[in-house]
């Protein structure tokens, strides 16, 4: 960035739904929990593919051979189960946080 100026060649491009499969399974990711098809579908509602593929972040990667990059393990599905357990704490950090204001109030 210079002057508040983006250079466009650093940006990466937007991806379909197939795509971002693709570059799931690139990666490791395999489709065995939760179909490619059911995948598919959820990766076409907004912003679900980088709000997801920020989990993967917690999930071990091979660190050599083969497979080296690649995750150890890791199904669609886990993401899934992540990202509901997310949803989850959040709320209930959200709901104790305006308990904690109801009191501080009294």
């Amino acid at each position: 960035m210079d002057d508040g100026v983006h250079d466009a060649l650093s940006l990466k491009p937007i991806t379909t739904s197939e795509q971002q499969i693709d570059l799931l399974k690139g990666k490791g990711v395999t489709f065995e929990r939760c179909t490619e098809e059911r995948a598919l579908e959820i990766l076409s509602s907004a912003e679900t593919y980088l709000h997801l593929s920020a989990y993967r972040v917690l999930f071990q990667r091979h660190e050599d051979g083969p497979d080296a990059g690649k995750f150890v393990s890791l199904d669609f599905g886990d993401l899934l189960d992540v990202s509901s357990l997310d949803d989850v704490l959040r709320e209930t950090f959200r709901l104790m946080a305006k308990d904690v204001e109801r009191a501080v109030r009294a």
